[in-house]
């Protein structure tokens, strides 16, 4: 069976992305089942999705620009995969369109506890 080709994307200014990523990658790649690629706060990689069938998007607050996000709409008006971790519904406060997309967003945050 062929592997889903997946980008797995993080960056960001609040959580430890940079922990949670290489986790995250050993996880997917455990199972067998994902051909994977990754990117760090390149949001420039938004713009060409076309060699993956799902983006896994790990990245917190910042700013989208409107090319990247109609490029990201357009991909998954084509029937591709977002799974948003966590801080995604945190991503990009001041662009409504990505807050539909995501589905919702952080109205306030709990303080974070060490």
């Amino acid at each position: 069976m062929a592997k889903v080709k997946t980008l797995v994307f993080g960056g960001g200014e609040i959580h430890d992305w940079a922990g949670i990523q290489p986790k995250l990658v050993e996880t997917l790649t455990a199972a067998d089942a994902f051909d994977l690629d990754t990117v760090q706060e390149d949001l420039d990689a938004l713009k060409n999705l076309s060699a993956y069938d799902v983006l896994i998007f790990h990245y917190t607050v910042g700013e989208i620009s409107n090319e990247q996000r109609d490029s990201l709409s357009k991909w998954l008006a084509g029937g591709k995969g977002f799974v948003g971790i966590h801080s995604a519904a945190d991503s990009f406060r001041g662009d409504p369109d990505f807050r539909n997309l995501v589905g919702g967003h952080f109205i306030t945050h709990p303080r974070h506890r060490e």
